[in-house]
């Protein structure tokens, strides 16, 4: 026997609730977006009454541009992570060396940036950093044209403004480069062995 409810059920209630607190969801989506991405004019117009026949592609479409600027927040970010961490190296690179509990992860550094410079330079022009490749990549993306070939000139540039002459930017960092690795064999070989 056939249980009936006690009141009449309408799944078009049910689809409306469903409805209202989607885009409700939404909205409040929307607004963090906004405030995360730094949107000037909002992605949401809540001043205007989307029919719910247009809701589906009126989302769509604010997913697709929220997911665009998300990755104009993403590259900024990749930006920040590479400038700070490629900075910090160049000067790990320079002095890591005089720090006696980080001089073997100091020669290591070294080797890795050598590696790079050669071997890989082999191919890709002697000097070539994938660090500085993989940065300019990201600024090309963010519309950033022009940059120099080596990122120590970039830095300058950066930093104050001038931009140096590259030849003598590319010699005193492959002079510094060596005295470091000197240092490094020095303190981590010969030092060593002495004492």
């Amino acid at each position: 026997m056939k249980r009936s409810l006690p009141f009449k059920h309408d799944s078009s209630i049910e689809y409306a609730g469903f409805f209202t607190a989607f885009r409700m969801t939404c909205r409040v989506v929307f607004v963090i977006l906004n405030e995360l991405l730094g949107e000037e004019e909002s992605l949401w117009p809540f001043h205007q009454n989307i029919p719910n026949q247009n809701f589906l592609k009126f989302t769509i479409f604010l997913v697709f541009k929220a997911l665009s600027k998300m990755e104009i927040f993403l590259l900024k970010l990749l930006n920040y992570f590479f400038f700070t961490f490629h900075s910090l190296l160049v000067l790990f690179n320079l002095f890591g060396w005089i720090f006696p509990k980080i001089r073997k992860l100091h020669f290591f550094s070294l080797v890795i940036t050598l590696f790079s410079w050669v071997v890989l330079g082999f191919w890709k022009g002697f000097g070539y950093c994938f660090l500085t490749d993989w940065h300019y990549d990201v600024l090309r993306k963010l519309g950033e044209t022009g940059m120099p070939n080596s990122y120590i000139a970039f830095l300058i540039k950066t930093f104050s403004g001038w931009m140096p002459d590259e030849n003598l930017v590319e010699i005193l960092t492959l002079a510094l480069t060596l005295v470091a690795l000197i240092c490094s064999i020095w303190v981590n070989f010969i030092k060593s062995r002495s004492a």
